[in-house]
C-alpha cells in the first residue's frame, strides 16, 4: 500500500519566559570588611544554582544569608507543566548575580618625621594602630598609639616601612611610609685627668668642644651638661661619659665615649708616739702624745672601768698633749687618733701594770 505525507500539523513553540529582574530578586552585597551577602525574593516559583547550572534548588521565598563573597547565583523561574497549554511554560532565562567582597577604603599615609634631639618618632594620630618594619624583616605591632614613639637602638642604620592599620570594619591598611634613620656618630676622642689632691675634685676631662656634652654616671639625676671650652675641670673622682650633642632636624647624639677619673691618694699622717705612765698612787694615767705632724687631729683615750667604757678627749693642737684620768682597777687603756671628719687614723692598745 502506498502512503502519501500527511497533512502538516502546526505547533507553536513559545519564547522561553523572561529572566527574574533586579526588583525582584533583592541583593544585599557586604558592607565591612570580611562580610557576608545575602539574597532575598527567590519564590517557590523560582530556582537557583550556585554551582553554574549543574544542580538546581527550588526556592522557598526565605532569604538566603551568609553568602561568602565570591559566590554566584543563577536563578530562574521553573518551567510549568500543565494540562491547558496555555498554562504550560518552559523554565525561564537566568538572572545572574555574584557576591562581592567589600572593597574597603584604606587607610591615609602617614607622614613620620623625626625628632633628632629626644631620638623619637613623630606625626602620629593619636588612638591609631600600626606596624612598623625594619628593611623587610619582621613587622612589630604599635597599638593605641599615644605619644610619639621611642627610637629604638636597632632602628639605627635602617629604613622603617610605618604602615597605618585599617579598622577592620570599613578601612584596610594604609601604603606604607617609609623613613631612614640614620646611623649615630662616632664617640669624640677625649681624655680623663686623674683628681690631683686628696679629696680636692680637681679632676679634668680634656679634648672636648662646644659640641659636646657630659655627664656623671655617680649622680642620680644623670644630667646632660654642655661642655665650654677645651676641657671639663673641678670634677670629682667617678666615671664619665661623653658625646658630640644631638642638633635638631639634623642629626642624633654621637655614641658615648667613657672614661673615669681617679681619685688623688690620701696623704696618710705620720703616726705619733703615744707614752702612758699610771701613777699608782693617785690612779692617775697621763696619754702623752709626741711627732705630731697634722693639724686638726683629735687625741682620745678610753678604758673600762667597772664594764662601762669611757672616754677623755682632747682637742688641742701641740707638739704634746697629756690626758690625765683616774682608772679605779688596773686595765687595759685604748688610745685613739682622729682626724676632723671623725674618721680613725691609728689606734693603740696599752696594758697599765
Amino acid at each position: 500500500m502506498t502512503t502519501v505525507a500527511s497533512e502538516a500539523q502546526t505547533l507553536i513553540v513559545k519564547a522561553r519566559p523572561a529572566a527574574p529582574t533586579k526588583s525582584e530578586i533583592i541583593v544585599t552585597q557586604p558592607s565591612v570588611i570580611g562580610g557576608k551577602g545575602t539574597i532575598a525574593g527567590i519564590a517557590d516559583t523560582m530556582e537557583y544554582s550556585t554551582n553554574n547550572g549543574i544542580n538546581w534548588t527550588t526556592g522557598d521565598g526565605d532569604d538566603i544569608g551568609d553568602i561568602e563573597p565570591g559566590t554566584t547565583y543563577k536563578i530562574r523561574y521553573k518551567a510549568v507543566s500543565a494540562d491547558e497549554e496555555a498554562e504550560r511554560q518552559f523554565k525561564s532565562a537566568e538572572y545572574s548575580v555574584t557576591i562581592i567582597a567589600y572593597d574597603a577604603m584604606p587607610e591615609t599615609q602617614p607622614t613620620i618625621s623625626i625628632n633628632y634631639v629626644n631620638e623619637k618618632l613623630t606625626g602620629f594620630t593619636e588612638g591609631c594602630d600600626y606596624i612598623i618594619k625594619i628593611d623587610d624583616g619582621v613587622a612589630t605591632d604599635k597599638d593605641n598609639v599615644t605619644e610619639d614613639i621611642d627610637i629604638d637602638n636597632t632602628y639605627f642604620g635602617h629604613t622603617l616601612k610605618i604602615v597605618k592599620k585599617g579598622d577592620g570594619i570599613k578601612t584596610s591598611n594604609s601604603e606604607a611610609f617609609e623613613l631612614s634613620i640614620p646611623k649615630r656618630s662616632s664617640a669624640p676622642n677625649v681624655a680623663a685627668v686623674e683628681e690631683q689632691t686628696y679629696q680636692g675634685n680637681d679632676g679634668k676631662i680634656t679634648g672636648v668642644d662646644t659640641t659636646m656634652e657630659y655627664k656623671s654616671l655617680s649622680e642620680p639625676t644623670f644630667t646632660w651638661m654642655q661642655c665650654v671650652g677645651t676641657e671639663i675641670t673641678n670634677l670629682a673622682p667617678g666615671s664619665y661619659i661623653v658625646r658630640v650633642a644631638a642638633v635638631a632636624d639634623e642629626s642624633f647624639a654621637s655614641e658615648v665615649m667613657s672614661v673615669t677619673i681617679n681619685a688623688a691618694a690620701k696623704d696618710e699622717p705620720t703616726e705619733p708616739t703615744v707614752n702612758i705612765t699610771y701613777d699608782d698612787k693617785n690612779g692617775n694615767v697621763n696619754a702623752i702624745f709626741t711627732n705630731i705632724t697634722e693639724e686638726g687631729m683629735v687625741y682620745v683615750a678610753e678604758y673600762n672601768e667597772n664594764g662601762t667604757l669611757l672616754s677623755i678627749k682632747s682637742d688641742e693642737i701641740s707638739d704634746s698633749v697629756i690626758i690625765p684620768f683616774t682608772c679605779v682597777n688596773k686595765s687595759k687603756v685604748k688610745v685613739f687618733i682622729w682626724k676632723n671628719d671623725m674618721k680613725p687614723l691609728f689606734n693603740k692598745v696599752f696594758t697599765l701594770n
